[in-house]
C-alpha cells in the first residue's frame, strides 16, 4: 500500500536499515520495549509508523518516550498501589460531539476501577473546574481524562467549561499522579506532557491528532481491561489494545498509532493487597 511505501522510505532515510538484523531478532519475541530519548524535533518522528519492508515497527515494538533534559522525578518503583485515589474526568467542556462516547467510556472504566481503587468520579460535564482539577490531580494516584484538548499557536491544554487547563496550571499541583491517561481529541503538546513528568508522573498515555471519539472510547476500554483486570503492565496493555483494534478495523485509518507512552512502559498495578 501507499502507506507502507512512504513508511519504508522514511525508514531508509533515517538509516534504520542498519538495524534490520536487530529488528529480525526482536520479531521472535512476544513483547519488546524500547525507550526513545527525544527532543521537540525528534518527537515529531512517527516511529510507530516506520516500516522495515515487511512490518510496521509498532507491530513488534512497544515504544515509550522521555524528553532530553526532563527532570523525571519518578523513582525506580514501577508499581501502582491498590486502594489509592483514581479520578475519572469526563467531557468537562460539555462538548456535544463527544458526549455519548465519553459517557460510555467513563462509566465502563469506573466499573473496572472501583473494586481495586478509591474511585473518584466519574466527574461529568462542568462538575470539574480548574481549581477542582488541580485538587484531584494533587491527591490522585491515577487520573483518566476524556475530552477535548485545544492545541493552537496561542494556547493549549485540556478544555474545561469556558476555560482551559494549561501547562502553567500543572505547576500548581502539589504532586502529579503516577499515571495519567489523556484520551483527547487534539494532540497534547510536548510541554504539557513534560510538565506532568517533571511534577512526578511515572507514566503518561497521550493521544495525538483528531481521534474518532467512538474508537477512542473503545480503545481505552480495551486498554483498562488488560491493565486492571488482566494485571498486565502499561506498555503491554497498550500493545494488546492496539492489536485488538487493528483486528477489528484494520490499519488504513492510522488510529492504532495515535497513542504514545511517555515515561515508564513497565508500570503495573500491585495487586498483592486487595480490598
Amino acid at each position: 500500500s501507499e502507506l507502507k511505501e512512504i513508511s519504508y522510505e522514511l525508514f531508509n532515510i533515517l538509516n534504520f536499515f542498519n538495524f534490520k538484523n536487530l529488528f529480525n531478532k526482536l520479531k521472535k519475541n512476544t513483547f519488546n520495549q524500547i525507550e526513545l530519548i527525544v527532543d521537540e524535533h525528534t518527537n515529531q518522528i512517527p516511529f510507530e509508523l516506520l516500516n522495515d519492508g515487511k512490518d510496521f515497527l509498532s507491530d513488534f515494538i512497544i515504544f515509550s518516550r522521555s524528553f532530553i533534559g526532563a527532570s523525571n522525578k519518578y523513582d525506580n518503583d514501577s508499581s501502582i498501589k491498590l486502594n489509592e485515589p483514581f479520578s475519572v474526568i469526563c467531557n468537562p467542556s460539555e462538548s456535544n460531539d463527544i458526549m455519548i462516547e465519553t459517557n460510555d467510556e467513563c462509566d465502563y472504566i469506573a466499573e473496572l476501577i472501583n473494586p481495586f481503587f478509591d474511585l473518584r468520579g466519574p466527574y461529568k460535564k462542568r462538575y470539574v473546574n480548574k481549581i477542582e482539577l488541580i485538587h484531584l490531580l494533587g491527591i490522585s494516584s491515577c487520573l483518566h481524562f476524556s475530552g477535548h484538548y485545544k492545541n493552537d499557536s496561542q494556547e493549549n491544554g485540556w478544555e474545561l467549561f469556558d476555560d482551559l487547563f494549561t501547562s502553567s496550571d500543572i505547576q500548581k499541583i502539589s504532586k502529579a499522579p503516577d499515571f495519567v491517561f489523556s484520551n483527547t481529541c487534539g494532540g497534547s503538546s510536548d510541554f504539557f506532557i513534560s510538565s506532568f513528568l517533571n511534577k512526578g508522573s511515572k507514566s503518561i498515555i497521550a493521544s495525538l491528532g483528531n481521534l474518532p471519539s467512538k474508537k477512542a472510547s473503545e480503545f481505552s476500554q480495551k486498554f483498562y481491561n488488560y491493565f486492571i483486570n488482566e494485571n498486565i503492565n502499561l506498555g503491554e496493555s497498550l500493545f494488546l489494545a492496539k492489536r485488538d483494534m487493528i483486528k477489528i478495523y484494520g490499519k488504513k485509518d492510522l488510529f492504532w498509532c495515535f497513542y504514545q507512552i511517555y515515561g515508564s512502559s513497565s508500570l503495573i498495578i500491585n495487586k498483592k493487597y486487595k480490598k
